[in-house]
């Protein structure tokens, strides 16, 4: 008799935890799939296919061979250690592409890093760093070089240590609510010189969102600033000089105007002189010549006030003035010229005219340039037609004055730059007053023309926005 043959597998008692495991494996099938589907909807769909796929592919496939093989439905050995295997070298694949992308990603940022440095050593702009305690924590080359400084000296000062004295008050301002995006700060230097730089500034974040500090990049801008310094004065000397030179051509005609009242003066004096050696005196009659006396006193007075606020020098202070009564001021002081020339002035100004803000002697010296440029149109001009309308006007929340004549008028190719500088048609004139005039009216947010009228002769036209709409005044700060 031979050895017995076992044809059966020996089959042993099923352990009660098995169905746990079972559950546990859908599980972490529901797991991975739900994983791999949140990170596809982010957007890496590649990961999500190649992780999320194949330990849902593996862990699936390992399960139901395990379960065909326990229920005897297959003779196999159990395959479930390949599909863990399988799992491993697919996730080892997305690894090693990890590094391989890392290694890559390093380089770039070795590479952006330098540029960066190279950047900040190389380029003409102050850039600076602060922590939230406003404590400097880097400064490029160029900030040294410009203050002085060397970076080991910058590193660690406060900053109201770097700043202007006037600047200070509002570096505290900025530190309790944070840096404007622009601002002008001058920087003190080591030497003591204060230069202006123009900032813009950022804040720099930590990953958790937090403030982490600011970083400033500036601008020098003290030379910028000097040159228009200095063309403002430049600007003021001209406009002085433009008004010096309008007051030049009405020397004899203001000297006849001021001899008038003290001619009367002397004969009135001279009157009252006789009059005291009568007796007994004639009160009432010296009582009457006192007046005249009085009278033509303040009427030489206003003269001299209006030629002195003409001719005073420097930056003219705005106020709120009537243009009605700085044209007939203006009118008033060319009225020794407008008699010589046989001119006459018509004034058509509008009743209760609003307010403007401006520079009375600005205006007045626009008015003026624009009254003698109209006298001298109409020099060849019959007598009976020497007449310059002035007209003013409220219109859509401006005054508009017009200035007319009816003399030679503008020549068709000068008419379009008639308000350039140099530009003129008088064979003594310097081609500036009406430059002068439109940089007037514009830096006070107003607007001029001129334009030909179809009858002969010329009219110009300014208007100028009522007090609270004012424009950018060159004077003012930059």
């Amino acid at each position: 008799m031979g050895s017995p043959v076992f044809s059966e597998r020996p089959v042993g008692a099923v352990n009660p935890w098995k169905p746990l495991a079972d559950v546990a494996t859908v599980l972490i099938v529901v797991f991975v799939v739900d994983a791999a589907r949140s990170l596809w909807r982010r957007g890496n769909r590649r990961r999500a296919a190649i992780i999320g796929g194949s330990i849902t592919l593996f862990l699936v496939a390992g399960g139901i061979h395990t379960a065909l093989v326990d229920a005897g439905l297959i003779r196999m050995p159990y395959m479930i250690s390949f599909a863990f295997l399988a799992i491993v070298a697919a996730m080892s694949f997305e690894l090693s592409d990890d590094v391989v992308q890392a290694a890559e990603l390093a380089r770039q940022v070795r590479a952006d890093e330098q540029r960066w440095r190279s950047l900040l050593e190389n380029v003409e702009l102050a850039v600076v760093g602060y922590d939230p305690a406003w404590l400097v924590t880097c400064a490029n080359p160029f900030f040294s070089r410009l203050t002085g400084f060397g970076a080991d000296e910058i590193r660690g000062r406060h900053l109201t240590a770097l700043v202007g004295a006037s600047e200070v008050e509002e570096v505290w301002h900025a530190a309790r609510n944070g840096p404007p995006p622009h601002s002008r700060w001058a920087v003190r230097c080591a030497s003591g010189e204060e230069r202006t730089l123009h900032w813009s500034s950022v804040r720099l974040r930590s990953p958790d969102a937090a403030v982490a500090g600011v970083l400033s990049v500036g601008a020098d801008i003290t030379e910028r600033l000097r040159a228009l310094h200095d063309l403002q004065q430049a600007q003021r000397d001209l406009e002085h000089l433009s008004r010096t030179n309008l007051l030049g051509e009405l020397t004899s005609e203001l000297a006849h105007e001021l001899n008038q009242p003290l001619a009367a003066i002397l004969s009135n004096a001279q009157a009252a002189r006789r009059f005291l050696a009568q007796a007994p005196p004639d009160i009432g009659e010296f009582d009457a010549i006192l007046e005249d006396i009085i009278r033509d006193d303040k009427r030489a007075g206003e003269v001299i006030h209006r030629l002195r606020a003409m001719l005073r020098k420097g930056q003219v202070a705005r106020e709120k003035l009537c243009l009605n009564d700085t044209i007939r001021d203006v009118v008033e002081i060319v009225k020794g010229e407008t008699l010589a020339k046989q001119v006459d002035v018509r004034l058509s100004l509008a009743n209760d005219l609003p307010i403007l803000e401006a520079g009375r002697v600005e205006m007045q010296q626009v008015v003026m340039n624009l009254l003698l440029n109209s006298i001298q149109a109409m020099k060849d001009t019959p007598p009976d037609r020497r007449v310059v309308s002035i007209a003013t006007a409220a219109n859509n929340g401006a005054v508009e004055t017009t200035v007319r004549d009816h003399g030679c008028g503008i020549a068709p190719d000068t008419l379009s730059d008639i308000f350039d500088a140099f530009v003129t048609t008088r064979s003594a004139g310097l081609g500036m007053g009406l430059t002068i005039c439109r940089r007037l009216i514009e830096a006070h947010g107003g607007r001029i023309e001129a334009r030909n009228n179809p009858g002969g002769g010329a009219t110009f036209l300014f208007s100028l926005p009522l007090a609270g709409r004012k424009g950018t005044d060159p004077h003012d700060r930059a």
